[in-house]
């Protein structure tokens, strides 16, 4: 029995964190997760994905032990993740030798960004591929934080992810099916304009490296609407959540809560 009282707020956050958590499925519980982080449990819901993009060098943590699964990501850190994620760092060095080579030293690749930032090779690899685009205004601003809409277009150029923008009306929705087509968007992703986290980025670049492994996804359509799934969590019923999720669940086959 649930008592949805002011003192019982919390604990339905909690359940609400615990329903969502559930959805990953760990396919062998005695696993070792050798490249956990502080904090990381493999009952977390991207600890799958971080563990495997943490021993591919991916994206990887924090010198403090902290992989910090909950801070956004700028564009600079996008970037970094997806020119790794396909394969192309040994073109990082190749690529800003043949730029300084041609326009000397003291070139820019984007007025805001400084000669020898520790991200300067792998932008200059994400632009010769067409990963990544900068400003008219010639500037990158690689600390401005990514939304779901700028992780789904670098990431969906980055994979050569098919796409068909037949009756979009924004420019995006073709980057974001697509990830949505591979089941890659998590159910914890808020928003099209809203900045994700390490740990959200990390859940989709694994999915699109791992096909075979399938989980929930959130559409498209759920995302642009509104109201994904993590949008019930502020409703006066715990059935609306219990539903939202089982619904998700019987997708794959999952029993119900």
């Amino acid at each position: 029995t649930i008592c949805l009282t002011q003192a019982s707020c919390f604990g339905l956050c909690a359940l609400f964190v615990w329903l969502l958590g559930s959805l990953h499925l760990v396919q062998d519980s005695t696993k070792l997760f050798a490249a956990m982080y502080y904090y990381i449990t493999p009952t977390n819901t991207h600890a799958e994905a971080i563990e495997y993009l943490s021993a591919q060098g991916v994206l990887t943590g924090y010198s403090d032990g902290m992989f910090r699964p909950t801070r956004a990501l700028n564009r600079a850190e996008l970037l970094y993740v997806a020119v790794n994620a396909v394969g192309l760092t040994e073109d990082v060095e190749r690529c800003i030798k043949q730029f300084r080579s041609t326009y000397g030293n003291g070139a820019l690749l984007f007025h805001d960004v400084p000669h020898g930032s520790w991200y300067e090779g792998a932008l200059c690899t994400a632009l010769s591929h067409k990963i990544i685009r900068g400003y008219i205004d010639q500037n990158f601003r690689p600390s401005q934080l990514v939304t779901l809409v700028d992780a789904s277009a670098v990431l969906a150029r980055a994979f050569y992810l098919p796409m068909d923008d037949a009756g979009t009306s924004e420019w995006y929705q073709p980057y974001v099916r697509a990830l949505s087509d591979k089941n890659a968007i998590p159910l914890d992703v808020r928003a099209l304009d809203l900045p994700v986290n390490r740990g959200i980025v990390a859940e989709i670049t694994y999915r699109l490296l791992t096909p075979g492994v399938l989980k929930p996804s959130l559409s498209y359509e759920l995302i642009a609407s509104g109201q994904p799934l993590h949008a019930a969590a502020g409703s006066d019923t715990i059935m609306e959540i219990i539903d939202r999720v089982n619904r998700e669940r019987a997708k794959y086959n999952l029993p119900p809560f």
